[in-house]
């Protein structure tokens, strides 16, 4: 697989973004710089710093799309030279609100690794959907017919929740269940994080943990261990 597998995703982005139809859509975007890019239990980045960045565009209609960049590095080709090390992300999906309170979010994503010399692929599609209440409450069930292009399935299972603290900071907790077809057992995995802005900056401390006892496509899960995010974000306005 190349990366020419996002362009039609890229080009749904494309034509909604320049669309005439679209009267008020959104355009948000972020640079982050973390000091270890923990992902449901593993460091993909094998614990050290790393930078991402992200567009996604959404209309009044719930249709999003966006697209992301991170430094990433898979445990089966570090010993390469031009092993991989990073991960283009495309993603299209749709939210429809239930009332007030409630919402259901549905989601198609796909993760590229351009640029390895290893003979095995590991770019892979997912699909996700999510129940929502109001910005306090997430459950999500995401799914991969074939995780990582290992040839075996993986479901993920997530619930997460927000709340707002004194002094502008929030607290947000979240814990999953990885049921998968890899040679590594399911697992569970949690964090718990803090995060405050910080005048155009957001800072955010977060401790991670998980209770696999072995090794994955990403290297050893996150058995406790502190990560320090910093993030820029920028709003536009499509006209």
């Amino acid at each position: 697989m190349t990366a020419a597998r996002l362009l039609p995703l890229l080009a749904l982005l494309a034509l909604v973004s320049t669309s005439s139809s679209v009267s008020a859509g959104t355009v948000t975007g972020e640079l982050t710089a973390v000091s270890d890019d923990i992902v449901r239990g593993y460091s993909r980045s094998e614990g050290d710093p790393t930078a991402q960045a992200g567009l996604r565009f959404r209309d009044p209609s719930g249709f999003f799309a966006g697209l992301w960049v991170s430094r990433v590095s898979h445990a089966f080709d570090r010993r390469f030279d031009d092993a991989r090390d990073l991960e283009l992300l495309a993603e299209v999906g749709l939210v429809h609100e239930l009332g007030q309170d409630w919402a259901v979010s549905a989601t198609f994503s796909y993760h590229e690794y351009p640029g390895t010399s290893h003979p095995t692929d590991a770019s892979y599609a997912e699909i996700g959907v999510a129940l929502h209440h109001r910005d306090l409450v997430s459950l999500r069930a995401a799914y991969s017919d074939d995780y990582l292009n290992t040839g075996g399935e993986a479901l993920f299972l997530e619930a997460t929740g927000a709340y707002p603290l004194p002094g502008g900071v929030d607290l947000s907790v979240g814990v999953g269940r990885a049921v998968t077809d890899l040679p590594s057992s399911d697992y569970t995995y949690a964090h718990a994080a803090l995060s405050r802005p910080l005048g155009p900056l957001d800072l955010e401390l977060g401790y991670y943990w998980a209770d696999a006892d072995h090794w994955g496509p990403w290297g050893e899960v996150v058995r406790g261990r502190w990560a320090l995010a910093l993030t820029w974000r920028f709003p536009s306005t499509v006209p």
